[in-house]
């Protein structure tokens, strides 16, 4: 039944993955198109549309690690993106989502 629910869970994240990218693409086109700047993680530079990134991953993020940590299922939240695509910590695997790779860092 776990395997089922986690298979469920990750068509609808890639799902939901495939349609957040364009706002991605959008948002990451904006960052690109500006003056560098010393940090653009201070949060006095930080602009509302970088605030609402932030806070949407933050979101995505504890959601998912909440409903792992509930269903105790062996599936880990990726840091780069927030999705629940590894299978493991520090094990140098690829996310499925954003091609990040885990080394543990």
């Amino acid at each position: 039944m776990k395997i089922i629910l986690t298979i469920l869970l990750l068509t609808t994240l890639l799902s939901c993955a495939q349609s957040q990218n364009k706002t991605v693409s959008k948002s990451i086109d904006t960052l690109s198109n500006r003056q560098p700047k010393t940090s653009m993680f201070e949060p006095t530079k930080l602009t509302e549309s970088d605030k609402k990134i932030l806070a949407d991953f933050s979101s995505r993020r504890k959601l998912f690690d909440t409903y792992i940590k509930d269903k105790e299922l062996k599936i880990f939240t990726c840091p780069g993106c927030g999705y629940p695509t590894l299978s493991e910590r520090g094990g140098y695997e690829i996310c499925d989502v954003c091609n990040w790779e885990d080394d543990n860092q």
